[in-house]
């Protein structure tokens, strides 16, 4: 089997745009899986990579043994490493190797991570909680609200949720027959709230953010209560399901966008006002990013739950581990 491995590890090496693996490389790729191999199969003779089928068996029993031989965890991550080497070179699906990707991914940023807030945002977060935030959300008088106060207060909502940076503020609402209608080039043209049923069903579509050229074009649902918000919103403004196509989801009284400085300005100056210190977009995403309980040992469903995170967001679960 080693042999074999060898030889699929340098013909997949081959095709690298990073280059070939070292030798060096190869051997302990070779070395950490053969070892992987026995830990979970015993004395059973190595013939073929099927028993990593198994994710959760397999990341198991690495655990209990980093667990009981203290080692590090860039150790146990090399050998999570290696072991997705060796599943692409055997050509394995990404449904094989994204449990270990994402695990790996986990360790790295437990290993790298060495306190991610800047010493404002600490020191915010040390006075406004988390349940500060929520407790606001839920006792707010939204019926005495203008309309740029509510519009805030969506924003704010919609970030529990949706960790987006400031695509609220250039998003257009379009309802979907006419969305459908637009060319390639005009719905990449602006970010979308997409009205799929009324008001009752929406769709966000983002296509303007940090990240585009490498992770591209984006959709999400809209889920309760945001979508009933939105609709307060519009209603505040005298504008109806007819009349809402091709508006801007977070205006001026008239009716002009607010960009996105202007939109970082105004939550700064509302969250001051309402919670005591100025919360941006980014702290909102930290506030509310999903971590492990035990970043050694995250569940398939926390790491399910980051990965959608960093999706919405538009980065790396790397990133999403370490920054949120």
């Amino acid at each position: 089997m080693e042999e074999i491995l060898r030889e699929k590890i340098l013909e997949f090496g081959a095709k690298r745009t990073r280059g070939q693996y070292k030798d060096s490389t190869i051997k302990m790729y070779i070395s950490n899986c053969r070892n992987f191999q026995n830990l979970v199969e015993g004395e059973k003779e190595w013939n073929d990579l099927d028993w990593a089928r198994d994710s959760k068996d397999t990341l198991d029993k690495l655990f209990k043994y980093a667990y009981e031989m203290k080692i590090s965890a860039s150790t146990h991550r090399n050998y999570i490493n290696s072991l997705i080497a060796c599943l692409q070179a055997m050509g394995y699906p990404g449904s094989v190797t994204k449990p270990y990707e994402n695990k790996r991914d986990s360790l790295t940023a437990e290993y790298m991570k060495k306190g991610n807030l800047t010493q404002n945002q600490e020191a915010v977060m040390s006075e406004v909680s988390k349940s500060d935030i929520l407790e606001y959300l839920t006792n707010a008088d939204k019926p005495s609200m203008n309309q740029m106060d509510l519009q805030l207060y969506t924003v704010i909502a919609i970030h529990t949720q949706y960790p987006f940076r400031n695509e609220l503020a250039d998003m257009k609402v379009v309802r979907k027959l006419t969305f459908d209608k637009l060319s390639p080039d005009e719905k990449k043209a602006n970010n979308w709230y997409v009205l799929k049923k009324g008001w009752s069903e929406a769709d966000f579509y983002i296509t303007k953010y940090k990240t585009a050229d490498i992770y591209g074009v984006k959709a999400f649902e809209v889920v309760a209560p945001f979508r009933a918000y939105v609709h307060k919103l519009y209603k505040m403004r005298g504008i109806n399901l007819t009349k809402a196509n091709n508006t801007y989801l977070l205006q001026w009284n008239n009716g002009s966008p607010l960009d996105r400085n202007q939109l970082s300005k105004k939550l700064a100056q509302f969250t001051k006002e309402h919670l005591g210190h100025p919360i941006s977009t980014t702290l909102l995403a930290k506030y509310f990013g999903v971590a492990a309980k035990d970043p050694q040992k995250p569940t398939a469903e926390e790491l399910e739950e980051m990965a959608k995170q960093a999706d919405i967001r538009g980065h790396s679960l790397i990133t999403k581990m370490l920054h949120y």
